[in-house]
């Protein structure tokens, strides 16, 4: 099997495609399964990384000073880093934040999560019916996330965007810098 797929009408080798874990499936068509120790995302904050590797573990590199890189042991399935923290989403969707807290931004709700974002003073959490849900400060009103139904959150220092299930954007907390407001 090359690409995946099983059918792949292109088994041309393609060094750009990702292999990173044992999955016994040729991506890059090169006729190797290669694997095992490789990652499955990565994530920048301010002077720290974060990585989730084939594992489920989540690997944090980087400045510590607020904890930032103290990455908690145990399986997950996606995470995110901020300026001074990391969040990951266990496959049980229950999600643990750590880093600077000086906000309870790191006291997450015990809600069910498929994806986690992180800002300055405060994170939030996807839910699988696609609302999102904030916590920590709400100084520039960035807990207040609208109803809208979301494929996918971001967060910035004071505010967060996300894209809708239909394609369109919106974005809330803070508007002075412009960061919530979109074309």
């Amino acid at each position: 099997v090359c690409g995946g797929g099983g059918d792949d009408a292109d088994d041309r080798v393609d060094p750009g495609a990702f292999e990173g874990c044992d999955d016994g499936v040729d991506n890059d068509c090169d006729g190797i399964t290669e694997g095992g120790d490789g990652y499955v995302e990565l994530d920048a904050g301010r002077q720290h990384n974060g990585g989730l590797n084939c594992d489920g573990e989540v690997i944090c590199w980087g400045d510590n000073g607020n904890g930032q890189s103290n990455a908690p042991a145990g399986t997950f399935v996606t995470m995110d880093a901020g300026k001074y923290g990391t969040c990951a989403v266990r496959s049980d969707g229950s999600t643990d934040c750590w880093g600077y807290n000086s906000y309870n931004q790191n006291s997450v709700p015990a809600e069910t999560f498929t994806a986690a974002g992180v800002g300055y003073t405060f994170n939030c959490g996807l839910h699988l019916d696609g609302s999102a849900q904030c916590w920590g400060s709400n100084g520039y009103d960035q807990l207040d996330e609208p109803a809208t139904l979301f494929d996918h959150i971001d967060l910035g220092y004071y505010h967060a965007c996300g894209v809708a299930l239909d394609g369109t954007l919106d974005c809330w907390g803070y508007t002075s810098g412009g960061g919530a407001y979109f074309p």
